[in-house]
């Protein structure tokens, strides 16, 4: 019941173009708290708080866009999103980019740069992009090879 009045209100809120209520009405949507589950609906209220540079909402955007959900699958667009909510230095977001360069996901694969981004996640404190990049310096790939470095890495994501 909570839910159902938070998204009564979010909605007030979002139809006086609030961005922060746009986002959180599209995250309820997107996991049918408090509305019925749309992805569609999702991706509606993030488009409007995106377009008001809200990097969340972005973020958000971005994935429904690189994963077809509630809109035509478009990895261009999504990559575009991520870049504007990466210029806001949101962690999640620049780890979602480099990712899309270490798998070539939407972009040429540059594990050079998926690294270069994992690094910016990673003194954000973002516990997946250290373990990532804890990998890359185990392996090699993308910098140069150091294992004190990816056990460093390691522990740092371990203690999350």
């Amino acid at each position: 019941r909570d839910l159902e009045e938070a998204a009564h209100f979010y909605k007030i809120a979002a139809a006086s173009c609030n961005p922060r209520a746009q986002y959180n009405l599209g995250t309820l949507y997107e996991q049918g708290r408090g509305v019925p589950h749309s992805f569609h609906e999702a991706a509606k209220y993030y488009r409007l708080a995106a377009a008001q540079n809200l990097a969340k909402a972005q973020f958000a955007l971005g994935r429904l866009y690189e994963e077809g959900l509630g809109v035509k699958c478009d990895l261009e667009y999504a990559r575009s999103l991520y870049r504007k909510a990466a210029a806001c230095d949101d962690a999640d977001v620049i780890f979602a980019l480099a990712q899309m360069h270490a798998d070539g996901k939407g972009v040429p694969q540059d594990v050079a740069k998926a690294a270069f981004l994992l690094g910016r996640a990673v003194k954000a404190g973002h516990s997946a992009a250290q373990f990532e990049l804890g990998l890359m310096y185990e392996q090699g790939r993308g910098v140069a090879q150091n294992q004190a470095r990816a056990i460093g890495l390691f522990k740092q994501a371990a203690c999350v």
